[in-house]
């Protein structure tokens, strides 16, 4: 059976949201426990068609990319070209993070802009094979 485009993005989502739990002050990122290991490939085999992963965090990078976690996201972030077109690494959205969206105004000038451009392509071209 193949899994509709849309849905695929849902439940990458949830897969990615699946990978921490929220605690207090802290955040316990189930790798520690073998979610990532257990779950993450038998759930990417039902999803074939993925065209982009977006890499959330340090620990998401680290995991998909075989990178220390302690290497720098920020590094990463902006030298994302170097990992598509199969990963898209970015800094985790928490309001901690605005210090570090104001260090680094090429994120929104530079990086945002072209995530956008990728995401929108990819959902129209998957739109238009649908349509055919």
């Amino acid at each position: 059976m193949k899994i509709p485009f849309t849905i695929q993005v849902i439940l990458l989502f949830c897969l990615w949201i699946s990978t921490f739990q929220g605690m207090a002050s802290q955040v316990i990122c189930h790798r520690e426990l073998g979610f990532a290991e257990k779950w993450h490939p038998q759930l990417l085999q039902e999803l074939p068609d993925i065209q982009l992963t977006l890499l959330i965090g340090q620990y998401a990078q680290a995991y998909y990319l075989q990178e220390k976690i302690s290497g720098k996201v920020t590094e990463r972030v902006k030298h994302y070209q170097n990992y598509l077109p199969a990963y898209f690494p970015l800094v985790h959205p928490s309001p901690r993070n605005q210090i570090w969206m104001a260090k680094n105004p090429w994120f929104e000038s530079e990086v945002v802009p072209d995530l956008k451009k990728r995401i929108k392509t990819i959902f129209i071209v998957n739109e238009n094979q649908r349509a055919n």
